[in-house]
């Protein structure tokens, strides 16, 4: 958990549609006054594959859903069928707020360009997700620090 200002970062483990649900559902009844902006990355084409119709139901309770790249297995192999870009895309036929972001590195530039004001952020997933907090909080850090001086 990171707090910087009024925003929120957290980290769940969650990579199952019922976990992404049960999370989010929770964390909109307990921080009932802030945006949620959820931050996937899903773990193996397979199961992305074989969950797709249930992975886009289980962002209900966030208000802002991001997905990055699959987190591959050593077990499998890339499958070109399925991408995070797929998934986006069938999350924002059903009205919601989505969109794709490939890695860290844009998903800090995103952030940057974002009013988080008030906002709690999760990243959920079973890969590497968890690692990127450090640099995540130092980019929003730096637009803090940018922001503050710009109006100073």
């Amino acid at each position: 958990i990171a707090k910087l200002g009024s925003t929120v970062v957290y980290d769940d483990y969650a990579h199952h549609p019922t976990e992404i649900k049960k999370t989010l559902k929770a964390a909109r009844m307990w921080l009932k006054n802030k945006k949620i902006i959820a931050v996937f990355q899903p773990h193996t084409y397979s199961r992305t594959k074989k969950l797709l119709s249930k992975f886009v139901k289980s962002f209900g309770s966030a208000d802002e859903v991001v997905i990055v790249d699959i987190y591959s297995s050593a077990r499998e192999k890339h499958d070109p069928e399925i991408n995070g870009k797929i998934l986006a895309e069938e999350i924002k036929k059903t009205g919601q707020s989505a969109c794709y972001i490939p890695g860290k590195q844009q998903l800090c530039s995103y952030l940057k360009q974002k009013n988080l004001q008030d906002s709690a952020i999760f990243t959920l997933g079973a890969g590497d997700i968890f690692l990127w907090h450090p640099e995540m909080i130092q980019c929003l850090r730096n637009k803090d620090e940018h922001t503050n001086t710009k109006t100073h």
